[in-house]
């Protein structure tokens, strides 16, 4: 036989309670003794007292809560419209701003490939030369124009360096 702590037991009956108070809780309130007690009698019993220590009758004094929460009510959309204008700022900086960046991006991919043609411009010059140099070595006869033509490629391949080292 399993026994249970009592603690548990006055948990069950106290929940019950509870419920069995929730399900009747209606016909409680018209019980003359709990009727006085209970918490919405209280405010039943204090609207008079209320009624009597404002100014003006209840009615008016209704209106003007209503006056002030409109007032509220306008203040909280100008200032939602204000936000909103603001939000527009914000969207139309962050538009300029994505366009910025895309027009940058665009740049740098236009960079890249001329930086990529210009290092095969120079690969083929530089192949050039070593051909040149290969032939003007390998005939070694002194041909002038051989001469000219190497000078000639030496001083476009410089130029094409520093022309690189530029835009880099």
């Amino acid at each position: 036989m399993k026994t249970e702590p009592a603690a548990n037991h006055i948990f069950d009956i106290v929940t019950f309670i509870i419920s069995l108070i929730s399900l009747l809780e209606g016909w409680l309130e018209r019980v003359p003794g709990i009727k006085w007690l209970w918490p919405r009698a209280w405010d039943m019993r204090r609207m008079p007292q209320r009624a009597s220590t404002n100014d003006g009758s209840v009615a008016l004094d209704h209106l003007r809560t209503d006056l002030e929460s409109s007032q509220e009510f306008d203040k909280v959309l100008s200032r939602l419209e204000d936000l909103q204008s603001g939000q527009k700022v914000v969207l139309e900086r962050l538009t300029v701003l994505e366009n910025r960046l895309k027009d940058r991006e665009d740049e740098l991919s236009m960079n890249e490939h001329q930086q990529q043609r210009v290092d095969r411009l120079l690969s083929s010059l530089e192949g050039a030369v070593a051909t040149l140099q290969a032939r003007n070595d390998a005939s070694s006869t002194g041909c002038e124009r051989c001469h000219v033509l190497e000078e000639a490629t030496h001083h476009f391949l410089s130029r094409a360096r520093a022309i690189q080292d530029r835009k880099v």
